[in-house]
């Protein structure tokens, strides 16, 4: 009576070690598929981080050129207006010299 409640406990629980491996193999099967999938989504987002950084970089490039277009324009100016100014001054002088 020992012995046959022994062989029915080893009979059921080779069946549940089996029943467990295959449980285990269909999840490991869903986690690699888990795997693959967020590995693309990974991918595509760091194509997307490089898209984002690249278009940072030129329009920081764009804005100091403007930046720099928008100093040498002002610098121009100053210096014409310098010189216009000596010359207003120049002439006004020889105005009022004259008189």
């Amino acid at each position: 009576m020992t012995i046959d409640a022994y062989k029915i406990l080893y009979d059921s629980s080779v069946t549940f070690g089996v029943r467990k491996q295959l449980q285990a193999e269909q999840g490991m099967a869903e986690l690699e598929e888990k795997i693959g999938s967020l590995e693309i989504a990974k991918k595509e987002l760091e194509n997307q981080v490089m898209e984002g950084r690249n278009k940072v970089e030129v329009i920081e490039k764009r804005a100091n050129e403007r930046r720099a277009l928008e100093e040498k324009k002002r610098r121009e100016e100053l210096d014409f207006l310098r010189y216009q100014g000596q010359h207003l001054d120049s002439f006004q002088r020889q105005l009022g010299g004259g008189k």
